[in-house]
């Protein structure tokens, strides 16, 4: 039980820094969407 609970919270944390590093290629892609992701990450 606790092994699967740390497999599923290794797999979220996983993907949140994938999304993360996505948003982070967006915003050098687009310096004026900086201010949009930023707000996106702060309610997210």
């Amino acid at each position: 039980m606790v092994a699967a609970l740390r497999a599923q919270a290794q797999a979220l944390g996983l993907g949140y820094s994938a999304h993360l590093r996505s948003q982070l290629t967006t915003i050098s892609r687009k310096p004026n969407d900086i201010l949009k992701a930023t707000r996106e990450a702060v309610s997210a």
